[in-house]
């Protein structure tokens, strides 16, 4: 069973390391247990090495909300591989925080419009 990893471990440090197309299809119980620990938690992300595991791969789910009834709509997505390829327009400031960091959330700049390049996991690429 998975479990987030907190600070100051070693691998959150760590480059994580690139995906093999071979590694695919193992990486999908992975991506499942990562999404569930994602809810579970009340994150909106969660990257492989947050749970041990040093690989390009995460599961966000940034579209969350409760329906009329108040349970939680959910809408995870796995990307593997992920590079931003493109950042542009006025910097936005919201606080954020990180699983592996608890109960502390900061203001954090970032742009408003990005590009990411990452794969599925069939190995299509999505961008």
């Amino acid at each position: 069973m998975l479990q987030i990893v907190v600070a100051p471990s070693p691998i959150l440090r760590q480059k994580a390391e690139p995906v093999a197309a071979e590694e695919l299809a193992s990486l999908r119980s992975v991506a499942r247990q990562m999404a569930k620990l994602m809810y579970k938690s009340q994150g909106c992300g969660l990257a492989a090495p947050q749970v041990g595991l040093s690989k390009r791969l995460i599961v966000v789910d940034t579209d969350q909300h409760e329906d009329e009834r108040g349970r939680l709509v959910k809408n995870p997505h796995c990307y593997v591989n992920p590079v931003i390829t493109q950042a542009w327009g006025e910097e936005e400031q919201s606080d954020e925080g990180c699983l592996s960091v608890p109960g502390i959330s900061i203001p954090i700049k970032r742009p408003s419009n990005v590009v990411m390049e990452a794969l599925d996991l069939d190995g299509q690429p999505l961008t």
